[in-house]
């Protein structure tokens, strides 16, 4: 395995300014897809501070202001020459947020052609901000990290019209910010053989079809059920996680009428910033990992058994090196050809339609900011985050929450999975919570 490098210097070449195409941006832009974060205003923005900010963020975060380029055969990151005339922001009134918003959250984007970063404000009796961005050049932990840039920008423009603050960004984007944080030189010294890879047993139930429609759907609770979860979860010494993971396993194993099969494998993305100082990366960048859980639920069983069935998994999976053998993964396809890494990709998806098994995923991105968001004197009052559109045989459960609003929210193709079997799993797994709290 090859030394680990700095990948997140600066490229220069002839009249273009070039960022490195790192591990994860690379792997990532393989899916295509897209995470939007959903924010309601009690009252409404200034579209044209609006478009100010985004156009100054762009120039903060550099990257987010590129396409995806080729030439040689080498991808990488390369400014857009058309900033100043792209159409990265846009408003929509209508009487019917709900379904725009969805059209809106399930339209595809080329990181080649499209915006990076997009947004599109639905204005009705209030404004509701959905920023779409795609998953190429980061992570939820990343949009998390541009809506805090997003609002602090317009705040300033708003209070200093004068002095945009366009100090370009040039923290590393890289996993090797995390193998230096741990002390790893290379990728050998990183990976650790005894640590079990999980195999594929199972899947959400799909059926492929060669049609296609991108669909998403959510199921939200309120901040008295939040602080329901939060009591029970200090009662029994468990973490939020443990709970929601509970409540996803024992709503899996009823769909898919699991029991009798033994444990079952399921990724829980963790991260990554976790392990850098102050828990935050220096530039807004795709930088997550997962850790594997494996129990069986047995029918009829007790929500408090399985729940300590979870809450010993996650404790013996969580060490100081939790997610490293997943970054060596990612750096050793990345290390493939472009071309030979997308056969690697198409031949490891046709594999799981043809076996009917992709471990099921969980994505709890936590909260989306700890204080108010505001733009201006308008407060967000409401937000969370859509998770990717995910295509058979992969299905992945996004939580995140805001303001004590918990929202469970998944993207599927519904010409191949039953929009009535996700919308059981989100009831499924509401009623599992909501019984075991009262």
């Amino acid at each position: 395995m090859n030394q680990l490098k700095d990948a997140g210097s600066l490229i220069h070449s002839g009249n273009s300014t070039r960022y490195p195409f790192v591990a994860q941006d690379r792997v990532n832009s393989l899916f295509g897809h897209q995470i939007h974060c959903v924010l309601r205003l009690v009252g409404f923005v200034d579209m044209e501070l609006l478009v100010q900010a985004y156009r100054v963020t762009l120039d903060i975060e550099p990257v987010l202001g590129c396409r995806l380029a080729e030439e040689n055969q080498e991808w990488f990151w390369e400014r857009r020459a058309d900033l100043d005339m792209l159409n990265g922001v846009s408003i929509h009134e209508t009487d019917d947020v709900e379904t725009q918003l969805k059209a809106f959250i399930c339209a595809p984007s080329d990181a080649r052609v499209d915006p990076l970063i997009s947004i599109r404000v639905f204005r009705s009796t209030y404004d509701l901000i959905c920023v779409k961005c795609n998953h190429a050049c980061c992570d939820a932990g990343g949009v998390k990290d541009y809506i805090s840039l997003l609002s602090s920008t317009y705040n300033h423009l708003s209070s200093s019209p004068n002095s945009p603050p366009t100090v370009p960004n040039k923290g590393r984007r890289d996993q090797g910010i995390v193998f230096d944080q741990l002390g790893y030189h290379n990728l050998l010294e990183a990976w650790d053989a005894s640590e079990a890879q999980p195999i594929a047993k199972w899947a959400f139930p799909f059926d492929p079809s060669t049609e296609q429609k991108l669909w998403t759907s959510a199921y939200r609770f309120q901040p008295e059920s939040y602080r329901s979860f939060q009591t029970f979860n200090r009662l029994h010494g468990v973490s939020f996680n443990d709970l929601l993971l509970t409540a996803y396993y024992r709503a899996l194993f009823s769909i898919t009428r699991s029991y009798g099969a033994g444990s079952m494998p399921l990724p829980v993305t963790m991260d990554l910033r976790q392990h850098l100082p102050n828990g935050k990366a220096k530039a807004i960048c795709n930088l997550s990992s997962s850790m594997n859980i494996e129990i069986e639920v047995l029918e009829h069983e007790p929500f408090l058994d399985t729940l300590m069935k979870v809450n010993r998994q996650t404790k013996k999976a969580k060490n100081p090196r939790l997610g490293v053998n997943g970054m060596v993964t990612l750096e050793t396809l990345a290390a493939l050809n472009y071309e030979e890494l997308k056969k690697t990709f198409h031949m490891s998806m046709e594999e799981g339609i043809k076996s009917k098994k992709s471990n099921p995923i969980l994505s709890n991105v936590g909260i989306i900011s700890d204080q108010p968001i505001f733009f201006s004197d308008v407060e967000v009052i409401d937000a969370y985050i859509a998770g990717p559109i995910m295509m058979p045989p992969g299905f992945l459960l996004l939580i995140s929450s805001y303001n004590q609003n918990l929202t469970l929210s998944t993207g599927y193709d519904a010409s191949s999975v039953k929009e009535e079997h996700v919308e059981l799993l989100l009831r499924t797994m509401a009623s599992e919570l909501i019984l075991a709290v009262s």
